[in-house]
């Protein structure tokens, strides 16, 4: 059994370990995060989210909804399709991968080309469910929301660098 007398030292506990401090040497440049912040924060990082909720609640929609099948089908395709790429474009400009791929793909060019042929996709969409909608509240939703998913904002953002 130890005593505690005045020449034992009083234990301590262990230090709680948290991330490191990254100083930059003078001169240099700090080092950089992999995480793109201000995309995330930022216009473009805030309308892929709404998009992706756009496309899911497109895809609810036209999934509850028990009549024409066929309208809806396609209806789930275009928003789960788009649901999934944008996820993937959202990832891909959290990490900051487009500058990585500069060389080799035109990503802006590609991001362009996607919006696009997405705003078209949910438009059609939007004017197959309104057409069949009849009675319909889902097909209803479904329309709505197919119109003003907000595809045609991002083709003015990746294309002219707007918003």
């Amino acid at each position: 059994m130890m005593s505690s007398g005045a020449g034992s030292q009083p234990q301590q506990s262990a230090p709680i370990e948290t991330m490191p401090t990254v100083y930059a040497e003078p001169g240099q440049p700090p080092t950089e995060s992999t995480v793109d912040v201000d995309f995330l924060k930022g216009v473009g990082g805030i309308l892929k989210v709404v998009e992706m909720v756009f496309s899911l609640v497109v895809f609810i929609c036209a999934s509850v909804s028990e009549d024409h099948k066929d309208a809806c089908g396609w209806i789930q395709f275009v928003s789960m399709t788009a649901f999934v790429l944008t996820i993937m474009l959202y990832v891909f400009h959290a990490f900051k991968l487009p500058p990585k791929f500069a060389k080799s793909i035109p990503f802006k060019f590609c991001e362009f080309c996607y919006y696009a042929t997405f705003t078209l996709f949910y438009f059609i969409s939007g004017v197959v469910a309104a057409c069949f909608a009849t009675g319909n509240a889902a097909l209803s939703a479904a329309a709505v929301s197919s119109i003003t998913t907000p595809h045609p904002y991002n083709v003015l953002r990746s294309r002219y660098n707007m918003l």
